[in-house]
């Protein structure tokens, strides 16, 4: 995984795997991409959206090993404990801010 040069006083961050738009055009793209979602959602009822929730929050922990094993391997931090800890803190508090939302 190729990572950004390293800044002193800090550990080396993953680049994204997939393409990023960057700059005006990028934001046009997602700008578009929320407003195209913006009826559709406002449909949704707070029961399907808390479906939803319940799901992003399955799925989320469902990723959280290789979320994880990833995230300490970029950093160099493989087989430390601590640095484990501080992605699944990470984790943890997606989690309970989609179980705070639903």
């Amino acid at each position: 995984m190729a990572t950004t040069g390293a800044v002193r006083g800090s550990v080396p961050i993953p680049e994204p795997r997939g393409k990023m738009i960057a700059g005006r055009e990028g934001i046009d793209v997602a700008v578009a991409a929320v407003a195209a979602g913006a009826g559709p959602w406002a449909a949704t009822s707070p029961a399907e959206r808390a479906q939803l929730l319940d799901r992003m929050i399955g799925d989320t922990l469902a990723a959280g090993d290789g979320w994880v094993a990833e995230a300490v391997a970029a950093k160099g931090l493989a087989g430390d404990p601590v640095g484990e800890a501080e992605e699944w803190s990470a984790i943890w508090l997606i989690i309970r801010n989609f179980a705070t939302a639903a």
